[in-house]
């Protein structure tokens, strides 16, 4: 016997509860019902909608259309009566039972035989397939073999064919080549013959050529000594006139320095004679311009020393010097000589401070006392050097 939960595919009996057998075994559903199964109650719940007499309002939840709440409100109008109950079924007897089971036998016999009849279809078909492929594959083996084998015909008839004619390619190569190598054997033993009659014939002309050269030679080598011969006559004859002309040229020479020397001692002595004339009257002339002028610088200067006496004899005055102040200062000649000591940078016994500065009773007076510019005598390194005029 088969159970619903077996028959129908799903899950068993939760754990910890047993099986208990069906009251009335039914065959596992048609998938053809299955379909229907929702159609149909989705029908009859519409039908039981509409029965009732309600208020149906739908409020849209999202654009589109895609949600949307339905309200079912109370009834309207008056109620439906109240319906009868249904008198209770009658309960199965055994007879209908053992008749409702043989028709369950009978129906899964005649499924059980449609499924097998299905099933022996089936196989008739993917045995046609099978033979039908094992016969398409076996005419499509023999035929790639037939044209496999037409091929491998064809390519070794190509093969042979192709390695006859290269052997006959090589047999003609072959056959060229050994042509050009006795050809080029034939050539070489020409050229060597003839490369042999040329030595030959440049060794004879190269003796030839050799004998000729040494005569030739031989002929130079005699002329060359002809010509020493001649050219050493010719240099000991050159060599003889040179020396007697450089003898002539010696004499000459020592009688033209003689004639020379003569001339010049004879003009030496009236040169130098007015030379010194000459020098001398213009030294004494220089002697006198400079005597001149030395004593005009010295009544010029004797005449600016007068004058800076006087000044400074001025000057003494107007400071007033009192005779005591200093002992020594007790005339004007004594003042005119200390100018003059100052003014000439003479000694003079005063009282003078390591400054020059003249010390008189506790005070000190700074004479300004300078000295007139005289014309200073050069020295001798300094004076300029007159060329002599000879």
């Amino acid at each position: 016997m088969q159970f619903p939960y077996e028959s129908s595919g799903g899950r068993g009996p939760p754990p910890g509860r047993t099986r208990s057998p069906p009251l009335l075994a039914l065959p596992p559903p048609d998938p053809l019902l299955r379909q229907l199964l929702p159609i149909v109650t989705v029908r009859i719940i519409k039908t039981f909608i509409l029965s009732i007499a309600t208020e149906i309002r739908c409020q849209e939840m999202s654009k589109g259309g895609l949600a949307y709440e339905v309200i079912l409100a109370e009834p309207v109008g008056a109620p439906a009566p109240p319906r009868r109950a249904d008198s209770p079924e009658k309960s199965p007897t055994v007879e209908e039972i053992q008749e409702k089971l043989k028709a369950a036998e009978e129906r899964r016999r005649s499924l059980e035989a449609s499924k097998m009849a299905a099933i022996a279809q089936k196989m008739a078909k993917i045995e046609e397939a099978s033979r039908i492929r094992s016969e398409q594959t076996n005419s499509f083996i023999t035929s790639t073999k037939e044209a496999l084998d037409a091929k491998m015909d064809s390519h070794v008839e190509k093969r042979e064919a192709y390695i006859n004619e290269l052997r006959a390619r090589l047999k003609d190569h072959l056959e060229g080549v050994e042509k050009t190598r006795l050809t080029l054997e034939q050539q070489t033993a020409e050229v060597y013959k003839a490369i042999e009659e040329k030595m030959n014939t440049a060794a004879a002309q190269r003796d030839e050529n050799l004998k000729k050269m040494l005569e030739r030679l031989r002929e130079h080598e005699e002329q060359v000594r002809k010509v020493r011969t001649v050219n050493a006559e010719r240099y000991q004859q050159l060599e003889a006139a040179i020396q007697e002309k450089h003898e002539q040229a010696a004499g000459r020479r020592q009688q033209i320095e003689d004639e020379q020397r003569e001339k010049l001692r004879n003009h030496n002595t009236v040169k130098l004679a007015e030379a010194r004339t000459v020098v001398e009257s213009t030294i004494t002339a220089k002697v006198e311009e400079i005597s001149k002028d030395i004593e005009t610088k010295l009544t010029a200067a004797e005449q600016n020393r007068e004058k800076e006496i006087q000044k400074k004899l001025d000057f003494v005055k107007k400071e007033n010097i009192d005779s005591a102040l200093c002992p020594t200062f007790n005339s004007d000649i004594s003042v005119i000589q200390y100018m003059i000591s100052v003014i000439f940078d003479f000694r003079y016994p005063f009282p003078l401070s390591q400054n020059g500065e003249l010390r008189s009773c506790g005070r000190t007076r700074t004479l300004a006392l300078t000295s007139p510019k005289l014309p200073r005598a050069r020295p001798p390194a300094e004076r300029p050097h007159t060329a002599h005029p000879l």
